[in-house]
């Protein structure tokens, strides 16, 4: 029966205020067809309400295109905000639903956008690595999106009084050719400007609805037509799993098991795979921060039954890093995962050798649900558990985290979207997967789901699956890491791995720059505080930066260039961003190492973005002060003071 709410109420006025906006956003013809598409996460509702004049909800970042109409400066504006793509990922890293997603979103504007309005954050250094995703994402929609596209830089404040010009050529070729692509078609969004913000912007679409004689973007019939088809084999095969698992959960059901009074939980998994969060939520325990180097076990009794619970998180493994590139202190910590379960056992068998029988061993393995799942990430994840014999997998659940991100999508759609690879792991794991939205700050829900996860633990572990035999851990640890997967260990690639672990860690002026950056965003959900102090900015341009550091390290070995990279960043006098952007254009590095290199700290980057935001701010903190990262008062020497840091590195490690 549909609710109704007493007249004149406030829930009333609410939901009669929302039906009028609905209706008068279906009614509208609209004269502007814009698409919003990027990798910005953060204040990029503000920028979209900044366009359309309004405050309209856009929800959560999930894999969904959003639409809202409104009028603004006497015409109809429809603005559809396409899902985003993480900063830096490489396209093959990108999920296939947010792919088809980006492609359908013209659909939600028919017949097609006047414009794609592309958001570039001027606060963070637009890479090598950022030009060639915006490249490749855009092109998704096929090679004249750039003659229908204009670049709205956002975070413009962060420049200070730098120009848009120095800009541009302070970050490079790969700003440059992109701007180049659009036909040097771009706006700033800056605080001071920004009632103006929409103005600027549609008179530079409506100078591009001219230029392009009125005609609106067309996407290939053909390949949307595959893709329509595509969703609609996926939603079939999807359909099929879901009423798979349903009739295998009833059959358990009905089948009696043993009865478990403890249960161990290993969590496995790549790094940033949310499994520290996820051994939390069950124990019902504050999370730890930061990495996971050292196996760590944590017991508590839970719930009405008693049981109880010990569950030990391993350090992770690289995901895009082949297994014998994972560091030997690493591998044998992950390993000591069997020890703590040992442990565990022998304590209980002593005490009452009946609990003995009725305990069990489970391990959970995390597969983040926002990225993509390739046969590269199968073999990783296969070459990295097979030192824990074949019969892990009888033991294994599938735990797709960061499943709020699927929206409204079927974590079913996201497995059959992906493919083999993926189907291959859930089918490895006895088809046992469960969809965790361990992003949620919502207490109760995330309670629920740690007992529904829990509970799936001991329906698996009740039906008598074997556990993985004592003696594989032991051969284990005599084999060669090489083994591990199949194959020699390339030394170059290696060295990399090496110095990326060490350079892994977010350090205290990682934390303290993204915070800065953050404090001059038009967040909504931030409060602001107008007494913050200004930042000072450096009297040199990152390309200086790296001319000098190009210069100097020619000649070097790898080892060499890694070491002093390495010391630089440590002693803060070179960035991180610097780092990738020297790494992944030398020459003596082959390409397979620069683009697993980039594309981990790809990942590295959004997550320290991402762990700053959450942690960091809320809407009743202030902002906090900005922190000084340059004295500007004093002129130096780049360049001289660039090679002195070099010679002094180079001075002490030969000592």
């Amino acid at each position: 029966m549909k609710r109704s709410y007493p007249f004149g109420s406030e829930k009333g006025k609410k939901k009669k205020e929302e039906e009028e906006k609905r209706k008068q956003e279906s009614d509208t013809t609209p004269d502007l067809r814009l698409i919003l598409v990027g990798s910005q996460w953060y204040a990029a509702d503000s920028v979209a309400n900044t366009i359309l004049g309004g405050s309209f909800k856009w929800g959560r970042r999930t894999a969904q295109s959003v639409t809202h109409t409104a009028q603004v400066n006497g015409k109809v504006i429809q603005l559809v905000k396409a899902p985003v793509w993480f900063r830096g990922y490489h396209l093959c890293d990108t999920a296939e639903l947010v792919k088809e997603e980006l492609v359908l979103s013209v659909t939600h504007c028919k017949p097609g956008p006047h414009a794609f309005i592309l958001l570039v954050e001027a606060d963070l250094p637009f890479t090598d690595a950022c030009a060639k995703a915006v490249e490749a994402h855009l092109e998704l929609y096929g090679k004249d999106v750039w003659n229908h596209t204009v670049v709205l830089f956002t975070c413009v404040d962060y420049l200070g009084n730098s120009d848009s010009e120095d800009y541009i050529a302070g970050e490079g070729e790969g700003l440059i050719q992109l701007l180049k692509r659009c036909g040097q078609r771009f706006v700033c969004d800056h605080t001071e400007e920004r009632q103006t913000l929409t103005q600027r912007l549609l008179e530079k679409v409506e100078k591009l609805v001219e230029r392009n004689e009125g005609r609106h973007f067309e996407i290939e019939e053909k390949g949307l037509q595959r893709i329509l088809q595509k969703r609609e084999e996926v939603k079939m095969r999807a359909e099929s799993r879901r009423q798979r698992r349903i009739k295998e959960k009833e059959t358990q059901e009905k089948e009696s098991g043993t009865s478990i009074s403890a249960v161990t939980i290993i969590l496995l998994g790549w790094v940033f795979a949310s499994k520290t969060t996820v051994g939390s939520a069950i124990l019902g325990i504050p999370k730890d921060e930061g990495r996971t180097e050292k196996c760590v076990k944590q017991t508590k009794v839970i719930g009405k039954r008693q049981l109880k619970v010990t569950v030990v998180d391993t350090p992770g493994w690289w995901k895009y890093f082949p297994a014998n590139l994972v560091q030997t202190a690493i591998r044998s910590e992950i390993m000591k995962a069997l020890d703590q379960d040992e442990e565990t056992t022998h304590t209980s068998a002593t005490e009452n050798p009946q609990d003995q029988v009725s305990s069990g061993r489970a391990f959970l393995l995390m597969v983040p649900a926002n990225t993509s799942f390739t046969n590269e990430q199968r073999k990783i994840i296969e070459d990295n558990m097979r030192p824990f014999g074949e019969t892990i997998w009888q033991n294994t659940i599938l735990v797709f985290t960061e499943s709020t991100w699927l929206g409204e999508y079927h974590i079913e759609q996201h497995i059959e979207s992906e493919g083999e690879a993926l189907t291959w792991l859930v089918e490895k794991c006895g088809n046992r997967y469960f969809a965790l939205k361990n992003d949620t700050e919502e207490q109760s829900i995330m309670k629920t789901q740690s007992e529904e996860l829990l509970d799936m633990v001991e329906e698996m572990l009740s039906r008598g699956q074997s556990s993985p035999k004592k003696e594989t851990r032991q051969t284990a640890e005599i084999k060669d890491h090489a083994e591990a997967s199949e194959g020699p260990v390339d030394e170059d690639l290696k060295k990399i791995a090496d110095q990326l672990h060490r350079m892994w860690d977010w350090k205290s002026w990682d934390i303290e720059e993204v915070m800065v950056r953050f404090d001059e965003r038009p967040m909504e959900d931030c409060t602001c505080d107008e007494d913050s102090m200004k930042r000072h900015f450096f009297d040199f341009q990152r390309r200086e930066v790296e001319k000098v550091l190009r210069e100097e390290l020619r000649g070097k070995s790898l080892e060499e260039m890694l070491n002093i990279l390495f010391e630089l960043y440590l002693r803060r006098e070179c960035g991180a961003f610097d780092i990738v952007s020297i790494i992944c254009e030398k020459e003596a590095i082959k390409p397979e190492g620069k683009q697993l290199f980039e594309r981990e700290w790809s990942r590295r980057e959004v997550e320290l973005m991402d762990f700053v935001f959450k942690r960091h701010f809320s809407a009743n903190r202030p902002r906090r002060a900005a922190a000084v990262v340059a004295d500007t008062t004093e002129k130096i020497d780049v360049s001289a003071w660039i090679k002195n840091q070099i010679r002094r590195v180079l001075k002490e490690n030969n000592q």
